[in-house]
């Protein structure tokens, strides 16, 4: 418990950050994870409750390098979290929350963990949304006339 993953960036022009990322455990890895996030890479903050990681293989699809499988894909929206908006670094941690292993024992200094295509984005705002959105359909409208 209390192990994590970190990733840095910077957010600087862009506000209405998203986070994703794949994870998984063998039966003994870490069972629940907590997402947690900085602006100077001491204090950090918890975001939302925890989450489930799940066992990779049986009975969802085997994740490895070249087999993904979104059972394993987490999506967080930090969008109201404004002091992550135009920062010049910004951390996130995926921290072993739990002494309760993936494999529902507990976690064991063998157990392994996996964390990949960690990605930082930027959620449309729903103006830009609708106006590209009333865009297309203005678009469509023209070519159907033609």
């Amino acid at each position: 418990m209390g192990d994590f993953w970190e990733f840095q960036t910077s957010t600087i022009g862009h506000t209405g950050i998203q986070v994703s990322w794949d994870q998984t455990s063998s039966s003994t890895g870490p069972g629940k994870g907590l997402l947690e996030y900085s602006t100077d890479g001491t204090t950090f903050t918890p975001f939302g409750s925890d989450y489930t990681i799940l066992v990779n293989g049986t009975p969802h699809t085997t994740w490895g390098g070249t087999t993904r499988s979104s059972f394993y894909t987490f999506v967080d929206d930090l969008s109201s979290i404004s002091v992550l908006n135009n920062a010049p670094t910004v951390f996130f941690r995926l921290v072993d929350d739990s002494t309760v292993s993936a494999g529902g024992g507990t976690v064991g200094t063998s157990g392994s963990d996996r964390v990949d295509n960690f990605t930082v984005a930027v959620v449309p705002e729903p103006a830009s949304a609708a106006l590209g959105g009333l865009g297309f359909l203005f678009w469509s409208l023209i070519r159907r006339r033609n």
